[in-house]
């Protein structure tokens, strides 16, 4: 079994050709309501607006993220990160619910992106 570190941006983890899967070994989500407000203030830090409107982001590292899974496969078993992944998630879903419903799952993702 061959390892591998490698950066990702949020764009590339939430890609739609990407089905990620919680193995039943993990533990339920588990993150109170401090945990997730801690890392939604760590998130929304790194967000910033230029007095022309521009939106300015800083890389920010959110942790390492585990996953199992091959290139060729857009399956990934989480190994470590579910209670991160789990909430980005729930951040982007009320973008999502924002837009037209009349827009494909992947137009709305490539709305939220840009």
């Amino acid at each position: 079994m061959e390892l591998n570190a490698e950066t990702r941006s949020v764009n590339e983890i939430f890609s739609p050709n990407k089905k990620y899967i919680v193995p039943r070994f993990q533990r339920e989500y588990s993150w109170e309501t401090e945990e997730v407000e801690e890392f939604w203030e760590d998130v929304t830090q790194q967000i910033s607006i230029s007095a022309n409107k521009k939106i300015k982001n800083e890389e920010y590292f959110i942790g390492c993220i585990v996953l199992v899974g091959e290139d060729s496969n857009p399956e990934y078993l989480i190994v470590d990160g579910q209670q991160r992944l789990t909430t980005l998630t729930i951040f982007c879903v009320p973008s999502l619910k924002g837009l037209p419903s009349w827009m494909s799952k992947s137009q709305r993702m490539l709305c939220i992106r840009m």
